[in-house]
């Protein structure tokens, strides 16, 4: 039976985290990188039981993270916690020590999230793509929270069939042949004048009757999608890259830890490379809350304009040049390159206070969780979708 749990759709927040879905449940847990790694030590992370056992035997007081887990019993949605991970619902947010024991249905749920987190609006505000790499249906991945957006309605009363009058019957089929002159004329409907103009005179014939031997209709596009001989325009677009194969054949980053499709320890899979086609990377997602998908490049600057090969980022800042910084993507890794902007470009690593100023022209391949400074006016995230490990 098919829990109301599973029809709403998951779009997850970028930020230091793990977010899990599995049929009739889904966990939210959150902390910074040594948390994390002392959460998922030793553990079977391909379900939602295991992890919740284990956020069940950590204090998560004073330590900066926390969890919600939210479960469906068959006889409602329970839901529990601790730390620093708060539930949205309708009508008001709460704690995870506050929270409820059990909700009614999941349209009451707006969010499961990190505490410092804001919840964003569905619409232009969110800043996840539902449809896209962190669209989450099943497994787990990095993430700060959930925003959830409910389809489940109560099921109705089937609605009684009503008898329809009989048919009236059908004219037996007929043949039409017609004689028809075609008298030209400009796309507008205006008539050739006569002295330029040449009618065409030929025959239609207008079958009713059914064929011998008909063929069958064509396949639809999806049943034959997989015989075509062209390779679609979307996948010729796609960049090629290696990586490794999780044990149940995902493709993932070659320094993957852990599949972000299923969630499964990356540990046992081969460490031979495959070929195939480059995921999304992760988001930047600037002061504002608004993220761009990393699948593409960027060129980043005041009132910013599309270039060869770039996607705009228009800033409007007196304090940013025009064309200040660029974002490339070189295989699986995040370049940042100043554009010799006027007030330059700083980037700091996530295991660093200080802050390192980037050459005009010479790109800085970005880690997870990097921070951009824009001539010290705006500032903007690369927020990973792999945990990866350092080399």
């Amino acid at each position: 039976m098919t829990s109301p749990l599973d029809e709403v759709r998951c779009a997850v927040l970028p930020g230091d985290g793990i977010v899990g879905r599995w049929p009739g449940g889904l966990i939210v847990v959150v902390g910074g990188p040594v948390l994390l790694d002392r959460f998922f030590d030793g553990i079977d992370a391909s379900g939602l039981e295991p992890l919740v056992e284990r956020a069940r035997t950590i204090d998560w007081a004073g330590k900066g993270g926390g969890y919600l887990a939210v479960i469906d019993r068959m006889d409602g949605l329970a839901v529990e916690g601790g730390g620093d991970c708060d539930l949205v619902l309708r009508d008001r947010r709460l704690s995870a020590a506050d929270a409820p024991a059990a909700v009614a249905d999941p349209s009451l749920i707006e969010a499961v999230l990190d505490r410092r987190r804001t919840v964003p609006t569905v619409g232009s505000d969110l800043p996840v793509a539902l449809d896209g790499a962190l669209g989450l249906e099943r497994g787990l991945v990095p993430g700060a929270g959930v925003r959830l957006i409910s389809t489940w309605r109560a099921p109705s009363l089937p609605t009684p069939a009503i008898a329809e009058p009989p048919s009236p019957p059908i004219a037996p089929p007929t043949k039409a042949h017609a004689i028809v002159t075609e008298q030209p004329s400009l796309p507008d409907g205006t008539q050739i004048d006569a002295s330029v103009r040449s009618a065409r005179t030929f025959e239609v014939f207008t079958i009713t009757e059914p064929l011998e031997n008909e063929p069958a209709p064509l396949p639809m596009v999806s049943e034959s999608f997989g015989r075509a001989t062209e390779e679609p325009a979307e996948l010729r677009q796609q960049v090629v890259v290696q990586g490794i194969m999780c044990p149940n054949d995902h493709f993932n980053h070659p320094r993957s830890r852990i599949c972000v499709t299923c969630g499964t320890s990356t540990d046992e899979a081969s460490l031979e490379l495959v070929r195939g086609f480059r995921p999304i990377l992760g988001y930047l997602v600037l002061d504002d809350g608004t993220s761009y998908q990393l699948n593409q490049n960027y060129i980043i600057g005041r009132l910013a304009i599309a270039d060869e090969g770039f996607v705009p980022i228009s800033l409007d800042d007196d304090g940013i040049s025009r064309r200040h910084a660029r974002i490339e993507l070189h295989g699986w890794d995040v370049a940042l390159i100043d554009g010799d902007s006027m007030n330059g470009t700083r980037y700091q690593t996530p295991d660093s206070e200080l802050w390192s100023e980037a050459t005009a022209g010479r790109p800085v391949v970005l880690q997870p969780g990097s921070r951009v400074d824009l001539g010290g006016r705006r500032t903007f995230t690369f927020e990973a979708v792999y945990r990866i490990d350092a080399q």
